[in-house]
């Protein structure tokens, strides 16, 4: 008997070159996986279904901190999960290309995040806070935020908090912003506007969009001298969020930092070292 594996070979390493079906199917199920992470406006009609129907299948021991169905976004954007097995009511098709994609460790996770990416994000249950914090997504603050205010991105949370001429911070501030914010139905803007800026203290620093780490990705490139070529160095930083996917991500080593080239040295002149070798004259 030959196993599929050598079946599957290429005939010059002594195999058949049979097709590997469940490489295949696994193949079809991370296509679709991208489809799915288009958020382009051309993005297919069954995507948006799938999140509606992701969503309504979280885990009830995820209810008690996930608890308002707005707030649900994307599990590949956010830090909570679906059920694919039991009493899951996924059909199957997404249950095979969600399964896919955790087998091959689907995960946004690029080296350098554009500003634009950044401010796009759902805030609330955000992939990219800090482990230490205690994230408050469901406090009177973050009704108040969702509510009343309509935040639901980064770049909306990153606006609101953003200071302004007068503001004391107390429930009688007399700036425009907490005016206008009171006559929306804000209780304390002071208060509200503090568990704000709290939040986004809360991002990593490669998530927070308060740092623009791309000014530090334009290193000049390298020269190789022998060849007469420029190797380009620096990442590439892109804003359109489904390019910033990876596959094979290693599970728990995301960097909570960007990573950045290291400048290029300065060509330095090597030193010079004398070496005086004594020797004694022979004896004629």
């Amino acid at each position: 008997m030959v196993n599929l594996e050598t079946m599957t070979k290429p005939i010059t390493r002594g195999g058949k070159r049979v097709l590997d079906t469940k490489a295949w199917n696994e193949a079809i199920e991370l296509m679709k996986v991208k489809s799915y992470l288009n958020f382009s406006p051309e993005r297919p009609w069954w995507a948006k279904v799938a999140d509606t129907l992701i969503a309504e299948n979280m885990p009830k021991e995820q209810q008690g901190w996930v608890r308002d169905d707005a707030s649900r976004c994307n599990i590949f954007l956010q830090n909570w999960t679906t059920k694919k097995k039991g009493n899951s009511n996924l059909p199957e098709s997404l249950c095979k290309m969600l399964s896919v994609a955790k087998k091959y460790n689907i995960s946004i996770n690029p080296p350098v995040i554009s500003q634009k990416i950044k401010r796009e994000m759902p805030v609330w249950h955000h992939n990219g806070f800090k482990k230490d914090c205690i994230i408050q997504n469901n406090n009177q603050w973050a009704k108040c935020q969702q509510e009343i205010h309509n935040i639901q991105t980064v770049g909306e949370m990153e606006k609101y908090v953003q200071r302004v001429p007068w503001h004391s911070g107390n429930k009688r501030c007399p700036c425009d912003k907490c005016k206008a914010a009171k006559t929306k139905g804000c209780k304390h803007p002071g208060k509200c506007h503090k568990a704000a800026q709290k939040m986004l203290d809360s991002l990593e620093h490669k998530w927070d969009p308060r740092h623009d780490d791309t000014l530090r990705d334009q290193v000049k490139p390298a020269e190789d001298i022998e060849n007469k070529v420029k190797i380009k160095s620096n990442f590439n930083t892109q804003d359109d969020l489904r390019n910033e996917f990876r596959v094979f991500v290693t599970p728990g080593k995301h960097s909570p930092n960007p990573a950045i080239v290291a400048p290029q040295a300065k060509e330095e002149q090597a030193n010079e070292t004398t070496v005086y070798l004594v020797t004694e004259a022979a004896d004629e």
